[in-house]
């Protein structure tokens, strides 16, 4: 959608957002389906053998994934494909750059788009929890209708709207971009998407399936550095948490919440307002105190200035005497 939208192709760009809500929201509900049936358990390597017991939900999830990928025909087909067709004939160095980083993109995409259907419904269960399976529960009607609702617009809704959004025949937006040079592309490069895309379902399956093991003990560190994210995580809590620990103790609780707050609202700040609500007590309404506080406060101003100026204290009783 960006990229659509860096090559100024605003409406190609809208259309694959609507698409991409449709299998995307697909996504994400089968994998709450999933989640809710099997014991909240959200761990792929937990999980496995859902073929079985949840088949409608692996029909919509795999109409889904296939989407998500750029399938002939799909949903995301017809938007995911203009989009690199855009890019491809906008004719600049940028966008050939930008073609050949979605096409990458795209067989990722399918690499573990496979990969996720292999860890939830082919292999057989990973996990010797007998506590998981026992506890597996259907799903009712109520949670399967928009399951199935999404699936046939990830299916047609491409297809269907295409023409309200892109093309010749349609003003959206008082937007006209006619994306000729698309259709003048060679067949061979319109057919890359789809070879990438079947090269990561391919790639997956070599991978998973049939060479797995090998794989993993030919390449064992290649694999652990991927498997364990870059070992971000592990660099993380073992190092950056001692400077977050410093960052909590010195900037935050000595420095933040101690000199910062000590001298705002809830040190110097607090203690003049419970200062100045303790004035209110004097305030009685009645003469006598007030002309008291008066006298007193006179005494003190003549106490003070009597020892800078004292001819001053000599000229209030005099003036005084007079009055």
């Amino acid at each position: 959608m960006v990229l659509a939208c860096g090559l100024l192709n605003f409406d190609v760009s809208f259309f694959h957002l609507i698409n991409h809500a449709f299998f995307k929201a697909l996504l994400f509900l089968s994998s709450g389906v999933i989640i809710h049936s099997f014991y909240n358990q959200q761990d792929i390597r937990y999980m496995g053998g859902f073929i079985s017991f949840l088949p409608f939900v692996y029909s919509v999830f795999l109409i889904g994934s296939l989407s998500l990928a750029g399938f002939p025909f799909l949903t995301g087909f017809y938007s995911k494909d203009l989009i690199l067709e855009v890019s491809l004939s906008t004719f600049t160095f940028s966008s050939y750059f930008v073609f050949w980083l979605a096409l990458i993109t795209v067989f990722l995409t399918s690499f573990y788009s496979f990969r996720l259907l292999f860890f939830l419904f082919y292999h057989k269960p990973f996990s010797l929890n007998f506590t998981y399976y026992s506890n597996f529960h259907s799903i009712n009607i109520f949670a399967l209708l928009p399951l199935a609702i999404l699936a046939l617009f990830s299916i047609f809704a491409g297809y269907l709207i295409k023409d309200l959004f892109v093309g010749l025949g349609t003003t959206f937006w008082n937007w006209k971009n006619l994306d000729i040079d698309t259709e003048l592309l060679p067949l061979s490069f319109k057919l890359l998407p789809l070879i990438f895309s079947l090269t990561g379902f391919a790639i997956s399956y070599l991978f998973y399936f049939s060479f797995f093991p090998i794989f993993v003990l030919s390449f064992y560190y290649v694999y652990s550095f991927f498997s364990y994210k870059w070992y971000f995580d592990f660099f993380y809590n073992r190092f950056a948490f001692n400077f977050l620990f410093f960052s909590y103790i010195f900037p935050f609780k000595s420095f933040d919440r101690g000199l910062l707050e000590w001298l705002g609202a809830k040190g110097l700040g607090k203690k003049i307002l419970d200062y100045g609500l303790n004035w209110k007590y004097f305030h009685t309404g009645d003469i006598f105190h007030f002309t008291f506080f008066f006298f007193i406060s006179v005494l003190a101003i003549i106490y003070i200035y009597s020892f800078s100026f004292p001819y001053l204290l000599f000229l209030f009783f005099i003036s005084f005497y007079l009055l």
